[in-house]
């Protein structure tokens, strides 16, 4: 599923009515019925979303700040500013389990922040009987990157500072791709589909990283997740993902 996709189509609900319920057909279903499965679906779908919102806040607070020698606003804002520095969403520090500069960078989107954030998605997996183990999970971990930028701009100050909502909402309308008028002019701001594009460039033994990461974060042995198959997004060759691991350099 694409991180700030549609709710699931018709044909998709039926597919999840009839395996959780085969003794009753979704055809039987009424259409106010059908009604309020979308909207629990929706609703679910929001409640998912900002668990990946709340998980960088709290870890950013509690994994991150609380190592700084003094955890105090001035360290926490040089942190941060450090932590989003790089020329676009291609590229930030924060992504990396090691950083010394651009060039050494390695283990992308293997950070305690990413990873600890995954986790809160990968853990929730375990219980649920219609999850389908043979996709990699993209979209979460774009949301678990979204979450973490959201977190990490929040703190800038070294003060947590919340706007208001909408504004500070973790939603679509702010952090997937959108249209605003610049000087005049519609700008397409690709909020998402920017990093969409980026995390569509890894390599099956980055997914392994990245999601056997995630796993020690969470400890939770029973989650099952796969290292074949995704959803089809256009790589584009305009860029390289850039990832210093030595484990790599055969693959890359």
């Amino acid at each position: 599923m694409k991180p700030w996709g549609p709710p699931p189509a018709p044909d998709v609900l039926e597919t999840s009515w009839e395996y959780i319920f085969p003794d009753e057909t979704f055809a039987a279903v009424s259409e106010w019925h059908v009604q309020v499965i979308e909207k629990l679906v929706e609703d679910r779908l929001a409640t998912w979303r900002n668990k990946f919102a709340k998980t960088a806040l709290l870890y950013l607070q509690d994994g991150i700040f609380s190592r700084l020698p003094n955890n105090s606003q001035n360290e926490r804002a040089t942190w941060c500013e450090w932590a989003i520095s790089g020329e676009n969403d291609l590229h930030h520090p924060f992504y990396y389990l090691e950083y010394e500069s651009r060039e050494l960078a390695s283990g992308i989107f293997q950070s305690p922040l990413v990873s600890a954030v995954l986790a809160a998605h990968l853990a929730g997996l375990s219980h649920l009987r219609i999850h389908d183990p043979t996709k990699r999970p993209t979209g979460a971990l774009v949301h678990a990157i979204q979450a973490v930028k959201r977190a990490i701009l929040m703190w800038r100050t070294g003060q947590l500072v919340t706007p208001p909502r909408p504004l500070g909402d973790y939603s679509k309308s702010n952090w997937g791709d959108k249209i605003e008028v610049r000087e005049g002019q519609q700008v397409h701001v690709k909020t998402a589909s920017m990093i969409l594009k980026l995390v569509s460039k890894l390599k099956p033994k980055q997914w392994q990283k990245i999601l056997d990461s995630a796993l020690e974060f969470c400890k939770a042995t029973k989650v099952v997740v796969a290292h074949e198959g995704s959803i089809e997004v256009d790589s584009g060759s305009d860029f390289e993902i850039l990832d210093n691991d030595d484990d790599l350099k055969e693959d890359l």
